[in-house]
């Protein structure tokens, strides 16, 4: 699922992937029915073709006003259908601070760059 979502309409698959460690409170759920209407939303609205609105029609599209919203609530993520693929994405706003999520990159056989550094070219 990670890679189809990356994927997209592109076509370019990742040049890695890496798993997390999240701890997280403050999620909303999106994937509940319930969620939505409470919240004045609907699955279409989450399944809008976002770059089709902004970047083509140069609209806004319906999920940036609900996130906008949502963080001004004081919301740190949310929990969203794929639109690729069966299952669920979560989606944060704010982590690794006082008032976010907790995430870590898992990397058990060190992979990952070290530092900022390690990613220029």
């Amino acid at each position: 699922m990670a890679v189809a979502e990356y994927e997209q309409d592109l076509g370019i698959r990742p040049g890695m992937l890496c798993a997390y460690d999240v701890e997280a409170g403050g999620i909303l759920d999106l994937t509940d029915p319930a969620t939505l209407a409470a919240l004045g939303t609907t699955p279409a609205d989450l399944a809008a073709p976002w770059k089709q609105i902004a970047l083509i029609e140069r609209g806004r599209p319906p999920t940036w006003d609900l996130a906008g919203r949502l963080i001004e609530a004081g919301a740190i993520g949310v929990r969203v259908p794929s639109t690729r693929a069966a299952g669920a994405n979560l989606v944060l706003w704010r982590w690794n601070t006082a008032l976010g999520a907790r995430v870590a990159a898992l990397d058990p056989l060190g992979d990952l760059p070290r530092s900022p550094r390690s990613w220029e070219p």
